[in-house]
């Protein structure tokens, strides 16, 4: 475990450590949370979600993946509720512990990476601009939501998650 000392305050965009190697788990080794969406393009391993992530209150399951697009689906019916289309492909979402944002994580971007969402009209919140990132891995909001941790593959860094309402 890490952690930050009393006497060293964190800025936006600290780096907290680096990361030597990173195990990724396949996501075609859970055959249920790759199942092919209703509206799926075809059956390349192309067209399936290298991530996914679900909504604090199960409604919801946000998917990512090599065709450059963040989908939301709805749990219960299996519909496509929104679709975010990207410049890279998008290899990580997760939502925030209150469900009202949505973090997604692209390669290759460098500076516009990682970008959040209001989930209630699904427009962006905000470009984490400067946040070295190449490849973001992983996406992981703090327990009150007010940090987003972000993965590249190679470091942690972790941002201040502006305060948002609804709409």
């Amino acid at each position: 475990m890490f952690t930050r000392s009393p006497r060293a305050p964190w800025r936006e965009g600290t780096l907290l450590v680096r990361v030597a190697l990173t195990l990724t788990l396949a996501m075609s080794s859970i055959p249920h949370l790759v199942a092919q969406p209703s509206g799926s393009r075809g059956n390349s391993p192309f067209d399936r979600p290298v991530c996914v992530a679900f909504s604090p209150d199960g409604q919801l399951r946000a998917t990512g993946g090599w065709d450059q697009r963040a989908q939301v689906w709805s749990v219960h019916d299996g519909t496509l509720v929104h679709t975010f289309q990207m410049q890279e492909p998008v290899f990580a979402v997760a939502f925030s512990p209150d469900g009202r944002l949505l973090a997604t994580g692209t390669v290759k971007s460098g500076k516009d990476a990682v970008k959040l969402w209001r989930v209630s009209d699904w427009k962006l919140v905000r470009i984490f601009h400067d946040t070295s990132c190449v490849n973001v891995a992983g996406l992981s909001f703090s327990e009150d939501g007010r940090t987003l941790t972000v993965n590249d593959s190679r470091i942690l860094k972790r941002f201040r998650v502006p305060r948002v309402r609804d709409h």
